[in-house]
């Protein structure tokens, strides 16, 4: 029954959460022989009950107030055992658990953090905390404001509603914090986007090239759709790192006839990053290039919505021939 589910599970209402940064270490960490005790958790603390072993997985979703699902977390997550890499020691590392599936009463904390970009390599900064350094680069800060979390577990979904608010030290104003917010998650969505867009091209390039050799009679008009793709794409993968310096990776100006996916994607982490190191007005040049991206960003997926235009006309001729259309993801 519906009561018999809702005794089975349990999800606590998680307390306010302050948007703290979590090291505020100027240098590498203290040796590991230092005495020392674990700082309080950093971010919004969820707690759940099982009254039994879950038969399948268990999932918790952060939820945004416009409905976005900003983090997801399963107990099917896999994380790799801590280890050296280069001259950071594996004890610096903050280790990621899957979320618990056993009966009792589970404890994670989220970190007001979106999740990573994607295809970026861990980097530590050298403010590392022993056993809790994240990898760099992170994803942005959430905006101080509500928040739900979402869990399922089988078929039966649990939320509980709670609220982010900034660390009260914080000085800036909400208005600059909101700016910082909207840049920034400009920026990340362009990232995303446009890895997602050079990914979905590998696919739609091959799949044209599979229907250029059944469908000769179709290769003029595959060849020029083919070309207008690597046009948009670009090549290489999710790219750049983007440091923090705020580099631009020599992207071209917005709307450049060079301007692609993997241009994109390899140029807005920089002033991501400038935007995310402290919480305060945005000066006016960092405003300026965070807003040059987004708008180059914006030309792109225009030009790539022609592209989705160009492949119905041509799926029609594909099926004519008696061969399956190309979805685009």
């Amino acid at each position: 029954s519906d009561k018999a589910a809702r005794d089975a599970v349990t999800l606590f209402k998680p307390a306010t959460a302050t948007r703290v940064r979590y090291s505020m270490y100027t240098d590498t960490p203290m040796p590991v022989d230092e005495p020392m005790a674990e700082n309080p958790p950093d971010g919004a603390v969820i707690e759940y009950r099982l009254a039994a072993n879950a038969s399948g997985p268990v999932k918790l979703e952060i939820v945004g107030e416009k409905g976005r699902v900003i983090r997801t977390f399963s107990s099917t997550d896999k994380f790799d055992p801590p280890q050296d890499d280069g001259n950071a020691p594996w004890y610096w590392f903050r280790v990621g658990k899957p979320l618990p599936a056993t009966a009792g009463i589970h404890r994670m904390v989220w970190d007001l953090h979106y999740e990573r970009p994607t295809g970026q390599p861990c980097s530590l900064p050298i403010s590392a905390t022993p056993r809790q350094t994240k990898c760099e680069p992170e994803g942005p800060f959430v905006a101080p404001g509500p928040y739900t979390a979402r869990l399922t577990v089988g078929d039966q979904a649990y939320t509980q509603t709670f609220a982010v608010r900034m660390d009260p030290r914080v000085k800036a104003s909400a208005t600059a914090i909101a700016q910082q917010t909207a840049l920034s998650l400009g920026l990340y969505d362009a990232h995303e986007t446009s890895v997602a867009r050079q990914a979905t091209a590998r696919e739609l390039r091959a799949a044209l090239a599979d229907r250029k050799t059944r469908t000769p009679s179709l290769a003029a008009a595959i060849d020029s759709l083919d070309a207008k793709i690597v046009a948009i794409a670009g090549a290489g993968g999710a790219g750049g790192r983007g440091g923090r310096g705020g580099g631009r990776g020599g992207a071209p100006a917005a709307g450049s006839s060079g301007e692609t996916f993997a241009s994109t994607a390899a140029s807005v982490l920089g002033p991501l990053n400038v935007l995310q190191d402290a919480d305060e007005q945005p000066v006016t040049a960092v405003v300026a290039g965070a807003t040059e991206r987004i708008t180059a960003f914006k030309a792109l997926e225009a030009r790539w919505a022609a592209v989705t235009t160009d492949l119905t006309s041509l799926n029609l001729k594909f099926k004519a021939a008696g061969l399956g259309e190309i979805a685009v993801r």
